[in-house]
């Protein structure tokens, strides 16, 4: 890997931090552990859809899909 390579990270969870139908733990831990990343990384979280305020963290990319 050259010093111009970005690493990237993808993630798929069912559950979003502020989700009101099922927030648990295992959201909430996944942004915890990517928060302490270096901020070179490229780290998106692909997680299921929902009505609501949706999450904003530094160095972490939400995509939501479905209903």
């Amino acid at each position: 890997m050259t010093s111009k390579e970005k690493i990237k990270i993808l993630h798929l969870i069912y559950d979003s931090p502020n989700n009101t139908w099922i927030n648990g733990g295992g959201a909430y831990r996944t942004v915890e552990i990517y928060k302490r990343f270096p901020a070179e990384y490229e780290i998106t979280i692909i997680s299921g859809n929902f009505k609501g305020e949706k999450p904003k963290f530094k160095n972490i990319k939400f995509l939501y899909l479905g209903t």
